[in-house]
């Protein structure tokens, strides 16, 4: 049994690394609104930004691709009611997960 949560510890960490861009040393995890969005990564940016422009996203965004605060946003996966979501401005990336 120890292994096996190790073994998935790992993996789990893995995975959330492949999500980010190589030599991004100042990625985050950072926790969602504990309702709708989850999974947010900010990388170039700090975890409060990231949540707002999830929110503002998720409520602003009728139509993808769009803009919210200078961020180009659009939806990766998904549709009307969940998804994930990547923002970029310059070198700051927000991804996010939608599920409504």
């Amino acid at each position: 049994m120890g292994r096996l949560r190790t073994s998935l510890a790992v993996t789990t960490v893995a995975a959330a690394i492949s999500l980010v861009p190589a030599g991004s040393a100042s990625a985050k995890r950072c926790a969602g609104n504990g309702v709708t969005i989850s999974g947010v990564i900010a990388i170039h940016t700090t975890c409060s930004n990231a949540r707002r422009i999830a929110g503002d996203t998720i409520q602003r965004c009728n139509a993808p691709p769009c803009r919210i605060d200078g961020y180009h946003c659009r939806r990766l996966t998904g549709g009307q009611l969940g998804g994930e979501w990547r923002c970029t401005r310059g070198r700051r990336i927000v991804r996010f997960s939608f599920g409504d």
